[in-house]
């Protein structure tokens, strides 16, 4: 079946919905992909999971901006320091710590907070 770029995000977006309160391959079977697929859809929605935990990219984006370590957040948040890092090298990549120093700590907060209730 070929799939268009759009209904290929749709069903990522599906994959990584299903994925935030069953395993990798539970999701993998339900959708008829590779436990790969399951994993890589919930990173490119935002969804991690380490320990059946699900894990907030806003909430690790917040805690980079406050300047937190790495390992604290990662400790924190039940993931890897690697994944920590690769968000922030995203935002380092993309301009976000520039961006932010427009934002007072109180109103970046109630930003992200705005961000992850829309999820």
């Amino acid at each position: 079946m070929t799939m268009t770029h759009e209904q290929r995000r749709n069903r990522r977006k599906q994959i990584a919905e299903y994925a935030r309160t069953h395993t990798d391959a539970v999701t993998a079977r339900r959708f008829g992909v590779t436990a790969t697929t399951a994993r890589q859809s919930r990173r490119e929605n935002g969804v991690v999971k380490a320990h059946g935990v699900p894990t907030s990219t806003y909430r690790i984006i917040a805690a980079l901006i406050r300047s937190e370590k790495q390992a604290d957040i990662a400790r924190r948040e039940c993931c890897s320091r690697q994944f920590v890092n690769q968000v922030k090298a995203k935002m380092e990549k993309n301009g976000i710590f520039e961006a932010v120093l427009r934002f007072s700590a109180k109103d970046l907060d109630a930003y992200l907070a705005d961000r992850e209730m829309e999820q």
